[in-house]
């Protein structure tokens, strides 16, 4: 009986591993909108207009990526929109 079971355990076993690697990366896409709305804020499409440029198209790149279920290049994409972002209100914070 147990050999009929094993195959079935495995398929689940397998499913619940991955199951954490399908969410949407909710987080990450909420992180990048506020470092993004942060730096606009702080005025950093003046002081840092390519760091900005990046970190909207990342952001852009993700939504677009979350559109097509592509969870993992969206949260990377997320990501490096939110560092571009944090960058640019680095630049924007500094005295001039």
């Amino acid at each position: 009986m147990f050999r009929r079971l094993e195959p079935a355990l495995f398929l689940a076993a397998s499913l619940a591993a991955f199951a954490g690697c399908a969410d949407a990366p909710v987080q990450a896409m909420s992180d990048a909108r506020q470092a993004i709305q942060a730096a606009d804020a702080a005025g950093a499409e003046t002081a840092a207009p390519t760091e900005m440029a990046a970190a909207h198209d990342g952001l852009k790149r993700a939504e677009d990526l979350m559109k097509a279920r592509e969870w993992r290049a969206a949260k990377r994409a997320a990501i490096d929109a939110h560092d571009s972002a944090t960058q640019a209100l680095a630049a924007a914070s500094k005295p001039r």
